[in-house]
C-alpha cells in the first residue's frame, strides 16, 4: 500500500485546523479529505485551501457521521486509493501519522481494519483546557483505545473507533462494506460488525496516536451517554430481537429493569478495569462512571419503549 487518503471529519473548531493540517503535511505530500458534517463552508477556507495544496473539501449539509464517513469511502475508491484513514477535527494525529498507518497494514495484510490509540484530554500535557468531567468523558469513550506496548486484538463486545481508524479499499470495495446511516451514534460498533461477519478481526496498533479534545462539561457528557444509551438499543439489542424473536424480546421487556443496575455495574467493569490496571487511583473514578452507565442503560430501556408505542 502506497497511496493513503486522510478523511477529516469537520464538525466544530474545537483544534485550530491549520495545526491538524501542519502536522499531516509534514515530509510528505499525501492526499486530505476534509467532510463538513452539516456545514457548507469551514472558517478561512480560502487561505487553507491556498496553503494546503493536497486537500480537497466536501460539503454536507445533512448532519450525520455515518454519511459522512460514507461520502469519505466513496471518494477514496473513485479517486484509486488503496487506504483511508479517519481523522476528526478535535483531534491532533502524532507525526508520521501517514506512514505509521501505512506500514501498519504493509507489515499485518490481514489485517483490513485497524486502529491507534487515542490519548484522552486529561492525559495530555500540552492541553491547558481540562476538568474532572473531560477525564470521565475519555475514560468512557477511549478505554479500549489505551495506549500500549504492543499490537492487540479487540474482542467481541468492544470494538475500535472511526477516529484514527484505517481500512484497506479493496476490502470495503469487495464486500461493499458501509456505514448505516440510520445510525447517529453508534455507527463504528455497527460499521466492525461488518467486518466481523465476513470472518475479519478487528487489530488495534500501537501507533500513531492522536490527541483527542473531550467533552469539557457534565452536561456535554451527560447528554453523549444518553445518546449512547439510546442506539445502544439498535446496535445491541436489536439485532437479537430480530434473529431470536418475540420470545427474547418480551423477556427483555420484563427483565431488563431487573436487572438494569446489574447490567451497569458489569458495563462499568468493562470501562475501568484497563484503567485501573495502569494505576489503581482511578477506581475512584467508578462511582460517577457507574451513574453514567446507569443513566444509559435506562435510555436504552426507554428507547425500546418508545418503539414499541410508535409501532
Amino acid at each position: 500500500l502506497n497511496n493513503p487518503l486522510v478523511s477529516i471529519l469537520y464538525h466544530n473548531q474545537a483544534i485550530d485546523l491549520n495545526l491538524i493540517l501542519e502536522t499531516l503535511t509534514n515530509k510528505n505530500s499525501y492526499d486530505i479529505l476534509i467532510v463538513l458534517d452539516g456545514l457548507n463552508n469551514i472558517y478561512d477556507q480560502k487561505n487553507i485551501q491556498k496553503k494546503f495544496k493536497n486537500l480537497q473539501i466536501i460539503p454536507n449539509k445533512k448532519i450525520g457521521i455515518s454519511k459522512c464517513r460514507n461520502l469519505s469511502i466513496d471518494f477514496a475508491i473513485n479517486n484509486k486509493k488503496d487506504l483511508l484513514i479517519f481523522l476528526d477535527s478535535d483531534a491532533v494525529p502524532s507525526n508520521q501519522f501517514f506512514l505509521d498507518h501505512l506500514d501498519n497494514h504493509n507489515f499485518f495484510p490481514e489485517f483490513p481494519i485497524q486502529g491507534g490509540p487515542i490519548i484522552p484530554t486529561f492525559l495530555q500535557n500540552h492541553l491547558k483546557k481540562k476538568n474532572y468531567f473531560s477525564k470521565i468523558d475519555g475514560m468512557m469513550s477511549w478505554f479500549v483505545m489505551m495506549r500500549e506496548n504492543k499490537p492487540s486484538l479487540i474482542k467481541k463486545p468492544l470494538h475500535i473507533p472511526t477516529l484514527n481508524m484505517s481500512l484497506r479499499i479493496d476490502i470495503l470495495k469487495k464486500y461493499d462494506i458501509r456505514f448505516n446511516e440510520k445510525l447517529k451514534t453508534g455507527e463504528d460498533i455497527d460499521f466492525c460488525e461488518k467486518f466481523r461477519s465476513k470472518n475479519f478481526k478487528i487489530f488495534k496498533n500501537i501507533k500513531p496516536t492522536v490527541d483527542h479534545s473531550d467533552r469539557q462539561g457534565f452536561k456535554e457528557v451527560l447528554k453523549h451517554q444518553i445518546s449512547w444509551g439510546r442506539h445502544q438499543y439498535y446496535t445491541v439489542f436489536k439485532k437479537r430481537f430480530n434473529k431470536f424473536g418475540v420470545v427474547f424480546k418480551v423477556g427483555f421487556l420484563i427483565l431488563f429493569p431487573f436487572f438494569l443496575f446489574l447490567y451497569s455495574f458489569l458495563t462499568s467493569l468493562i470501562v475501568i478495569v484497563p484503567w485501573i490496571k495502569k494505576k489503581i487511583s482511578y477506581l475512584l473514578d467508578f462511582p460517577l462512571i457507574y451513574l453514567l452507565s446507569l443513566i444509559k442503560a435506562l435510555y436504552c430501556y426507554l428507547e425500546f419503549i418508545d418503539e414499541i408505542k410508535k409501532k
